[in-house]
C-alpha cells in the first residue's frame, strides 16, 4: 500500500523544475516551498518550509536518482506547526534509493517526521566534525545502503531501520522514544566506542559488532551481535538498561555472538528475555530478576531471583553471582567450574545447580543462604566431576549435593570424588543428602556444622559415599560439629550428631547407633515400648532374603535357641524419624507384660537388607547376630544392675547357669518352679543345672513318660524313696508327680 502510494505522489505531486537530478514534491499542493541549491561536490542542498496556514498532515518528498549520481546535502525543514510535516527521501519510485543524503534536519519548532528514507550510500558523510546529520522528530522507515557517519538526534522513535554499512557516529533517542535499529556492519570501529543513548525502549538494536556505550532507561526486548569471529571482538563497551524483557507481544532475546572483550553490562530491572553469549564478559549486572533461560559465559551478577535455566556452555572461568535460586530456577555448567558461582541468598526446592566436571581449585561454589534445592557435579554425559576447589553452602542443606561420575570404570570411579572441600555451615536437615560417587581423597575435607554456627544436631541428613558402587573410599577427613569422624565405623552415636549418618556403601551395621545397643541389655518395659532399633550407616531396604527371623535362648536347654519370631514384627523404615531410611525395628507384638526376660538374637541372613540409593543395590556388609538382654529389676532396686543380668560376653556360668543372659537369682524369682529339686522348695540352683535331676528316674538324661513308668515299678517293688525320708509311700509319688511336671 505505501509503494502504491508513494508512486501515486510521485505522478501527481508538481516537482521543482530547477534540477533534474534533485526533485521536491508536496501534498497538498499548498503544503509548503521549497528551494533546491546549486550542485557543489555532487550534491544538492534542499531547503523547505511548511506553510502553516495549512491544516493536517504535510508529505514532502525529496528524490535523487542513482543513474545520475547526484545526492542531497543538507536538507532543512523549518516548520512552526506543531502538526505533523513528514518527508520521504528516496529514488525516482517508492522502491529506488537516493545515491546519499548529508543531513536531514527539523530547524522549526514544529513536529517532523522523517516517513521513508531510502539511501544507496552514507548518511551525514561531508558534514564537519560534530556536526548532526540527523535531527528530527521521528523515523519511521529507513534504508541506509552505506553508513551513518555522524551524529543522529531524534526525540521521538526509530522505527523499522536498516543500515547495511556500519554506524560511525552516536545515535541519541530522546522523550520516551523507542529503538528498532539492524545494522548489517558494526557499530563503532575497532577500539573505539561510540555512544547511543535511548530514553525509552529498544525494540531491536541488532549489528554484526558493536563497540559502544549503550545506556537505555527504558526496556531492551532484542539484542543481538551477529559476529562469529573467533578473534575478533563482536561486542566492546558498556550497557545500562532497566530490563531486558518482551514489549508489545514480541518474543525478546539478548545475544551476543563472537568474542566479547572489556564489555561492562548493567540492567537496573528485570531480565525476562532470553540471554546468550559465548565468550567473556568482563562485568554483567541484573541488579532485578532473571527469569528468561539463558546461556551466558562470563562475570554475571544477578542481585534479584534466578527463576529460570542459566546455562553455561564451556568452562566458567568469571563469576556468576545469584540473589536468590528460586522456582525452576538453573544453573548448568557443561564444563568445568574454574571461577566462581555464589548465591547470596537461598536455593529454593525444586531448583537445580548442575557442574558438568570439575570444581577445580580455587574455584569457589558459594551457598550463603539454604541449600533446598540440587547441587550436582559430574553428568552421565560427559566425563564427570571431582570436587577440587570449594562448595560452601553457609545456611542448611534441606536439598541434594551429589557429586557424580561421568565415566565409571567396572572397577574405581573415575570422578565424583571431594579432593578439595565441601562445607556446610549450618545443618545437613532431615530431607538434605550428599552423595559422591566415589568418597573422599586423603587431602579431601567434608565439614558439617562450624563450631561457631551449626549448633549441636548438625547431621539430620544422610551423606552416602561409593555411590555408584566402584570402590569408591574413605580416606579424608569428614568433621561433624568440629569432631572428626574416625572413619567408615566411627562409634559416635548419631544422637549425639543431629539423628543422620555417613556411609560408605554398602552399608554396615551401626552398632554404636543401636538401641540397645548390640550385645546390651533394655528392660521389659522399654522393650514392650519401643522395641529394638537396628541402625546402618546408610539407608536400607528389603533384598531378596528370608525374612529375619528372632530367636530366644531356651532357658530349659542350655545352648538351644528358639524361635519366637511370631512373637515379634521386624520392618525397615517404619516409622517417621531422621534415621528412618537407615532402621531395622524390632517390636514385641504378642501379649502386653509378657514378654519373657533373657536373651535374644535377630539373625538377619547376607542377602535380606540391601543398601538403598546405592547403584546397582548391593547388599548390606553381614554384620553376624544382633544380640540384647530383657531383663527385668529382679531385686526391686529401681534400677537394672548386674545383679539383675549378665551381659553378653560377661557370662558368669557360677551365677547364669543356664547362659540366659538373667542372674540364675532372678530366674528363680520370675519362675519359682524351675528351683523345685530338692522339694518342696528348691535349693538356690535352677534345676536345669542340676548334674542329676531326680525326676530323670532312669538317669538317660531326658524327663518323659519311660520315667514314670520304671518310677511306678520301683514303687511297687517298694523301692521308690523319691523324697530321701527312708521310706517308700504315697509321699514319694505324689513329690515324684509334681516334680516331673514341673521340670527340673
Amino acid at each position: 500500500m505505501l509503494s502504491k502510494i508513494l508512486a501515486f505522489l510521485v505522478v501527481v505531486l508538481p516537482l521543482a523544475a530547477a534540477s533534474a537530478d534533485i526533485a521536491v514534491g508536496v501534498l497538498p499542493s499548498n503544503g509548503g516551498t521549497w528551494t533546491i541549491g546549486p550542485l557543489v561536490n555532487g550534491r544538492r542542498a534542499v531547503d523547505i518550509e511548511r506553510n502553516t496556514a495549512v491544516s493536517g498532515t504535510v508529505t514532502f518528498v525529496v528524490t535523487g536518482s542513482i543513474a545520475d549520481g547526484i545526492g542531497a546535502g543538507r536538507i532543512l525543514v523549518e516548520t512552526t506547526t506543531s502538526e505533523e510535516t513528514r518527508v520521504q527521501i528516496r529514488g525516482s519510485t517508492s522502491e529506488d534509493a537516493i545515491p546519499f543524503v548529508d543531513a536531514i534536519r527539523a530547524t522549526g519548532t514544529g513536529r517532523v517526521v522523517l516517513d521513508v528514507l531510502r539511501s544507496a550510500g552514507d548518511i551525514g558523510n561531508n558534514l564537519a566534525s560534530g556536526e548532526r546529520s540527523l535531527v528530527l522528530n521521528e523515523i519511521r522507515f529507513a534504508r541506509v545502503g552505506g553508513n551513518l557517519a555522524s551524529p543522529a538526534e531524534i526525540s521521538g522513535d526509530i522505527r523499522d531501520t536498516v543500515i547495511l554499512g556500519s554506524v560511525l557516529a552516536p545515535i541519541t533517542v530522546t522523550s520516551g522514544g523507542q529503538l528498532d535499529l539492524t545494522v548489517t556492519g558494526d557499530i563503532g570501529i575497532g577500539f573505539a566506542p561510540v555512544a547511543i543513548s535511548v530514553q525509552g525502549d529498544v525494540l531491536r538494536l541488532q549489528a554484526n559488532a558493536i563497540y559502544s556505550d549503550i545506556d537505555v532507561t527504558g526496556s531492551i526486548q532484542t539484542f543481538r551481535t551477529t559476529s562469529a569471529s573467533p578473534t575478533l571482538p563482536s561486542f566492546i563497551g558498556s550497557l545500562t538498561a532497566g530490563s531486558l524483557a518482551p514489549i508489545a507481544g514480541g518474543a525478546g532475546e539478548f545475544t551476543i555472538g563472537g568474542v566479547i572483550s572489556s564489555t561492562l553490562v548493567t540492567i537496573t530491572g528485570d531480565v525476562t528475555a532470553p540471554m546468550s553469549w559465548s565468550s567473556q564478559v568482563s562485568s554483567f549486572v541484573i541488579q532485578g530478576n532473571l527469569t528468561a533461560p539463558s546461556t551466558v559465559l562470563g562475570d554475571l551478577v544477578v542481585e534479584g531471583d534466578l527463576s529460570a535455566t542459566l546455562t553455561v556452555p564451556a568452562t566458567l572461568e568469571d563469576k556468576i553471582t545469584i540473589g536468590n535460586l528460586i522456582g525452576d530456577g538453573k544453573i548448568l555448567l557443561t564444563s568445568r567450574l574454574d571461577g566462581d558461582i555464589e548465591v547470596l541468598g537461598d536455593v529454593a526446592s525444586g531448583t537445580l545447580i548442575s557442574v558438568a566436571r570439575n570444581i577445580s581449585p580455587p574455584a569457589v561454589l558459594d551457598i550463603h543462604g539454604d541449600l533446598n534445592g540440587t547441587v550436582l557435579t559430574g553428568q552421565a554425559v560427559s566425563i564427570g566431576g571431582d570436587l577440587r576447589g570449594q562448595l560452601r553452602v553457609r545456611g542448611d542443606v534441606n536439598g541434594l549435593i551429589h557429586l557424580r561420575d561421568g565415566a565409571p570404570s567396572e572397577f574405581l570411579p573415575q570422578f565424583g570424588w571431594i579432593e578439595g572441600s565441601l562445607d556446610i555451615d549450618g545443618a545437613l536437615n532431615p530431607s538434605g543428602q550428599v552423595q559422591m560417587d566415589g568418597g573422599i581423597y586423603a587431602d579431601g575435607t567434608l565439614n558439617i556444622g562450624l563450631a561457631t554456627f551449626g549448633g549441636a544436631d548438625s547431621l539430620q541428613g544422610q551423606v552416602i559415599m561409593n555411590q555408584f558402587n566402584r570402590n569408591g573410599e574413605w580416606l579424608g577427613t569428614v568433621t561433624v560439629n568440629g569432631d572428626t569422624l574416625s572413619g567408615p565405623l566411627y562409634t559416635n552415636p548419631s544422637d549425639s550428631l543431629g539423628g543422620g549418618a555417613v556411609g560408605l556403601a554398602p552399608f554396615i551395621r551401626y552398632d554404636a547407633d543401636c538401641i540397645p545397643l548390640n550385645n546390651s541389655f533394655v528392660s521389659r518395659a522399654e522393650f514392650e515400648a519401643g522395641g529394638a532399633l537396628i541402625r546402618y550407616y546408610g539407608p536400607i531396604a528389603r533384598g531378596d532374603g528370608p525374612d529375619p527371623i528372632v530367636e530366644m535362648r531356651d532357658p530349659y536347654r542350655i545352648g538351644v535357641w528358639a524361635d519366637v519370631t511370631p512373637m515379634f514384627s521386624v520392618n525397615t523404615n517404619a516409622f517417621n524419624t531422621p534415621a528412618a531410611a537407615r532402621t531395622l525395628r524390632v517390636r514385641y507384638t504378642s501379649t502386653p507384660g509378657k514378654l519373657s526376660p533373657g536373651f535374644y538374637r535377630v539373625r538377619i541372613e547376607e542377602n535380606t537388607l540391601i543398601s538403598a540409593g546405592v547403584n546397582e543395590a548391593p547388599y548390606v556388609i553381614d554384620s553376624g547376630d544382633y544380640h540384647f538382654t530383657v531383663a527385668f529389676d529382679c531385686n526391686n532396686s529401681g534400677t537394672l544392675t548386674g545383679a539383675d543380668f549378665q551381659p553378653v560376653g560377661l557370662w558368669n556360668p557360677l551365677i547364669d547357669c543356664d547362659a540366659n543372659g538373667i542372674d540364675d537369682a532372678c530366674d528363680i524369682i520370675n519362675s519359682p518352679l524351675r528351683d523345685r529339686s530338692p522339694l518342696p522348695n528348691g535349693n538356690g540352683i535352677l534345676d536345669s543345672c542340676e548334674t542329676d535331676c531326680p525326676c530323670d528316674w532312669n538317669d538317660d538324661q531326658a524327663i518323659n513318660s519311660q520315667d514314670f513308668f520304671d518310677f511306678i515299678t520301683d514303687f511297687f517293688n517298694g523301692d521308690a524313696d523319691f523324697n530321701n525320708d527312708a521310706a517308700t509311700n504315697s509321699q514319694d509319688f505324689f513329690d515324684f508327680i509334681l516334680c516331673l511336671f514341673s521340670g527340673c
